[in-house]
């Protein structure tokens, strides 16, 4: 579950009314499942990805040659298990992840194509790794946080 909700569905109600107690209950037990399957789903992510690099490498080894394709291929695979890596150690999301992620996929996109795509399009896709460039840029020290803190009073 992501932070956010965690903070919303994460019940620590005090009260005397007894109403309200099977509720608190219930959402807390729910919220704990969320937390398990997100967990579980995030494992199933990384044992995918570790495959997926597994026959990556398979595929270079029975080409026999190694291509600036695979090589930003591999380094998407590393960001999401580094993603998936940093939120099992410390439950903290870097929002620049993904982005990276993003700029790496468009940059593999525009090798795969090579000189067979539009000049158009082209620039259309520098454009958006240039996008994203920046919002890296503004987000690079915003990270969210996936578990819930109490707040001193």
């Amino acid at each position: 579950m992501s932070g956010l909700l965690k903070q919303n569905y994460r019940l620590t109600v005090k009260t005397s009314n007894f109403l309200f107690s099977p509720y608190i209950f219930l959402m807390n037990r729910i919220n704990k499942i969320f937390e398990y399957l997100e967990d579980f789903i995030l494992s199933v992510i990384a044992a995918m990805t570790i495959g997926a690099v597994g026959f990556e490498l398979y595929d270079v080894f029975q080409r026999g040659t190694i291509s600036l394709a695979d090589l930003l291929l591999m380094f998407i695979y590393a960001e999401v298990l580094g993603m998936v890596a940093i939120y099992f150690r410390s439950h903290i999301l870097p929002v620049i992840y993904p982005l990276f992620i993003g700029i790496t996929a468009l940059a593999r996109l525009i090798v795969l194509q090579g000189k067979d795509s539009m000049p158009e399009q082209l620039v259309f896709e520098a454009g958006s790794i240039l996008l994203l460039s920046f919002a890296a840029l503004l987000l690079k020290d915003v990270k969210v946080n996936l578990t819930h803190t109490k707040k001193k009073s």
